[in-house]
């Protein structure tokens, strides 16, 4: 399962955030967009900025967890994996 939303830098001002926020719900909720979303074997599901930003944390929070685990499995990916054979990056 995969997600996308719009992003932007850091610390915008709050009216560019809901104004492009009203934009984004306004095209998702076009009809012949969402039906274009499904073909692609999406949906849309448009929602507040707050609520994407809580579900982003929410997300980066998962995969540390998974990412953490996979490196201290028995077999699993350490950070030599990450070194080039001539030395760190």
């Amino acid at each position: 399962m995969g997600w996308s939303g719009l992003l932007a830098p850091a610390a915008p001002p709050p009216c560019i955030i809901r104004r492009i926020n009203a934009d984004a719900v306004a095209i998702l909720r076009d009809p012949a967009v969402a039906a274009r979303m499904v073909e692609l074997g999406g949906f849309a599901d448009p929602d507040m900025p707050e609520q994407f930003a809580r579900f982003i944390r929410s997300e980066i929070s998962k995969r540390h967890k998974i990412a953490r685990a996979v490196r201290r499995a028995p077999g699993g990916v350490g950070m030599a994996a990450c070194r080039s054979p001539a030395g760190p990056r």
